[in-house]
């Protein structure tokens, strides 16, 4: 499945269209099975990628509709600042308002917003078990580890919870 912003690769993949809309307008729904890989891309005012970040698991639901995505089985969510492991994630996103403007980030700042494609921007992404969370910072790298994690991306915020046998865990700079 490909978009302009983004492709959607895997081993097997059912797509739902709405019979009222045109083709184009893409699918409502799709269940993918088997290697699945997002690729998105961000490109600069010459439409040259400028920035690429990805999603595999080993199964991947998207609700377009809802507005929301859900990915089981050895999630990995990469791009140049960023990495995230688990075994479950939830995301959820909103549509913006035409002409937003996304501001760009300094290298190692968390972004207040982040634009998905033409239309959607990620709202809250919710992490299950076996969760490990990797970022690059100016102040030094920072891991997590914990069995749940949820990033309100408005708000910058992290909620990382543990279980009574494996409580979260921070790692900031040089601790490691």
């Amino acid at each position: 499945l490909i978009d302009d912003d983004y492709t959607v690769n895997a081993d097997r993949m059912v797509l739902y269209f709405d019979e009222n809309k045109p083709l184009n307008v893409g699918p409502d729904d799709i269940y993918a099975f088997g290697n699945v890989l997002i690729s998105s891309f961000k490109r600069n005012e010459n439409k040259k990628i400028v920035a690429k970040s990805t999603l595999a698991a080993d199964k991947g639901s998207i609700f377009r509709k809802k507005n929301k995505a859900l990915f089981l089985g050895n999630v990995k969510v990469r791009d140049d600042a960023f990495q995230l492991d688990s075994d479950q994630l939830h995301i959820f996103v909103e549509k913006y308002p035409q002409g937003t403007v996304f501001p760009v980030m300094k290298k190692g700042e968390a972004p207040r917003r982040i634009r998905i494609n033409r239309e959607y921007e990620l709202k809250h992404i919710t992490a299950f078990k076996n969760v490990k969370i990797f970022r690059k910072n100016a102040e030094g790298d920072e891991k997590a580890y914990g069995d749940r994690a949820d990033y309100f991306i408005k708000n910058r915020k992290i909620t990382l919870t543990g279980t009574a046998e494996k409580p979260p865990v921070l790692y900031k700079g040089e601790n490691t």
